[in-house]
C-alpha cells in the first residue's frame, strides 16, 4: 500500500485543519483561511528543515492567477517572518495529474480527512509517526501576513 511504503521513507508530514463550524457566519474569505492554513503547515516544514533554498510545489487549487499569487505571497512572508535567516523560496502551482509527488500528497490528505471527518483511523495510523506538525484550529484567526 502506498501510505505504508511512504511511512517507511522517513518523510515528514505537516498539516493543519480548521473546524469549519460557523465559518460562513464570520464573513472571512475562504481563500484567506486556506492560504493561512497552507502557510502555517509549509512554514513549519521549512523551519524544521533549516534550508537556505526551498522549492515548494503546491496543488493548483486556484484557477485564478491572482489567488495563486496571494497564496504564494502569504507562504513566503510567513516563512520569512518566522526564520532566523531568510531562505530563498520558490513556489510553483502544478496540477496533481502531472506531478506524482502531489498525487502522494493527495493520498496523505485523504487519510487525514478520513481520520478527522469520518473517524476512520486505519489510513492515518499508517503515517502517524511521520507527522511532525499537526493542529486543528477551533476558530478562525486573522492570518493576515504574519
Amino acid at each position: 500500500m502506498l501510505l505504508d511504503e511512504l511511512s517507511k521513507l522517513g518523510c515528514w508530514i505537516s498539516w493543519e485543519a480548521l473546524d469549519k463550524k460557523g465559518l460562513e457566519k464570520i464573513g472571512i474569505r475562504w481563500s484567506v483561511v486556506y492560504n493561512g492554513l497552507c502557510a502555517d503547515a509549509l512554514s513549519e516544514l521549512v523551519l524544521r528543515l533549516a534550508l537556505n533554498d526551498v522549492r515548494i510545489i503546491v496543488d493548483k487549487f486556484y484557477t485564478n492567477s491572482r489567488r495563486r499569487f496571494e497564496m504564494s505571497e502569504m507562504v513566503t512572508r510567513r516563512i520569512a517572518n518566522r526564520s532566523l535567516t531568510t531562505p530563498r523560496v520558490r513556489i510553483s502551482h502544478e496540477s496533481s495529474m502531472n506531478v506524482p509527488g502531489l498525487q502522494v500528497c493527495d493520498f496523505v490528505a485523504g487519510s487525514i480527512f478520513q481520520n478527522l471527518e469520518r473517524g476512520k483511523k486505519e489510513y492515518y495510523d499508517l503515517i502517524r509517526d511521520n507527522v511532525i506538525f499537526n493542529r486543528i484550529e477551533k476558530e478562525c484567526r486573522p492570518w493576515g501576513g504574519v
